[in-house]
């Protein structure tokens, strides 16, 4: 579980503040107006950045005091992954292995096993510097899942990816769910979060506020997606909004 206590966040100080008390076993969609607000809650919520004001804490662990904890509770893969391009994806995976205090054979079976998953097993000895944009947001992707943690931070975690991937990640991410894990997804596709996401987190001019149960949103209309983001985006502007 995730608590908020009078979180501000930094950029976005004359917002008001927000408590927030998120549990797990959802799939928590976040939105913004286009300010990138919804990426700033996320690295915030995660232990990434640290807010303006307020505290967070994550299974009980507070992201400013006990940075380790809060790391081991969480995977986080950013739509703006920044990596040596020297290492190899291997390097990557494990260097994130050990972080989380995985020994060599344990992380090595942990590591095999993800970029099976994923489909990229062919990658592994391919420094990050080489690959095209698509195979290094997958390598992103990957290095999220070690340790198999119990929070997924993810920021627009299939774009750039081919249709198949894409809905074999959205698979995996809705079986992460189901089994008690708490996801966060900043995405601007209708499609997916129809899919996956069934609680939202809205930010906006007003600061942050929800969470908001999708059938909620969509009730009384035969197309959710589209009525998702049409009410989204009213709220963000103050008018009726376009269909995303």
């Amino acid at each position: 579980m995730i608590e908020a206590v009078q979180l501000r966040l930094a950029g976005y100080e004359d917002r008001p503040a927000a408590d927030l008390r998120l549990v797990n076993g959802r799939v928590y969609g976040i939105y913004d107006t286009g300010d990138g607000m919804a990426s700033a809650l996320l690295r915030a919520l995660a232990g990434a950045e640290f807010p303006a004001e307020g505290t967070v804490r994550v299974g009980g662990f507070d992201t400013l005091t006990e940075q380790e904890k809060v790391g081991l509770c969480l995977g986080f893969c950013s739509s703006e992954s920044e990596y040596y391009d020297s290492m190899t994806v291997w390097d990557l995976m494990q260097f994130v292995a050990g972080m989380r205090g995985e020994d060599d054979r344990r992380g090595a079976r942990d590591i095999h096993a993800i970029l099976d998953s994923l489909d990229i097993d062919d990658l592994r000895n391919r420094r990050l510097g080489t690959l095209d944009p698509d195979d290094r947001r997958r390598a992103g992707l990957a290095q999220a899942l070690i340790g198999n943690p119990d929070m997924l931070f993810l920021d627009n975690p299939t774009k750039g990816l081919k249709p198949d991937e894409a809905q074999a990640l959205r698979e995996d991410i809705a079986r992460l769910a189901e089994d008690g894990k708490t996801v966060f997804l900043a995405t601007d596709s209708a499609a997916e979060a129809e899919t996956l996401c069934n609680r939202f987190l809205f930010c906006d001019g007003e600061g942050i506020s929800g969470p908001m149960e999708k059938e909620k949103l969509t009730e009384g209309t035969p197309t959710p997606a589209r009525a998702l983001f049409l009410k989204l985006n009213a709220r963000g502007t103050g008018e009726e909004g376009t269909e995303q």
